[in-house]
């Protein structure tokens, strides 16, 4: 039986799909890169897998080893993707978008626990992006789920739902 807080995942990570997942430009920082996609090609076999890219649009060597990731993301070469986005995160390491991708890519990996981190160090960085942070937060909550914490899950859906009253209240 599939939990309610999986559901509610599934659910949230499909209307980010259907909304495009435009994300602005992150932090103001010395890379001036704008974040990449939380992930690189939609998957219907997994909550994160839900999610549309987007194409990125600063620095050339980022936006060619986003490409390259998410390439290697749609042939099923998960392992090839995450050190695509790992030398993408040396090279802007200020860039929010490159740490969602990367959370998302470990969260495919069955690796939930590292996929919760990168997505809390995504939020860090996120500063005002609203919907990169609420995609982070479906993440960590799909990633608490598979680790079995539903306490946990139900915690970070609940902070998902308060970014998104945040943009209501605009």
């Amino acid at each position: 039986m599939v939990s309610v807080t999986r559901l509610m995942a599934v659910l949230v990570l499909g209307a980010v799909a259907l909304a495009g997942c435009a994300t602005p430009t992150g932090p103001s920082g010395d890379d001036g890169v704008e974040p990449a996609a939380e992930e690189p090609e939609p998957r219907s076999d997994d909550a994160a897998g839900a999610q549309e890219p987007d194409k990125p649009k600063g620095q050339p060597a980022v936006r060619e080893l986003v490409a390259e990731a998410e390439a290697a993301s749609r042939a099923g070469e998960q392992p090839r993707a995450a050190q695509l986005l790992e030398r993408a995160v040396r090279v802007a390491p200020r860039d929010p978008g490159v740490w969602q991708n990367l959370a998302v890519v470990r969260y495919r990996q069955q690796r939930y626990g590292e996929a919760e981190t990168l997505a809390q160090r995504s939020n860090r960085l996120a500063e005002e992006d609203r919907e990169l942070r609420r995609r982070n937060w479906a993440l960590i909550a799909a990633a608490r789920d598979q680790q079995g914490d539903a306490a946990g899950a139900r915690e970070a859906q609940r902070r998902r739902k308060a970014v998104t009253k945040q943009d209501s209240a605009l």
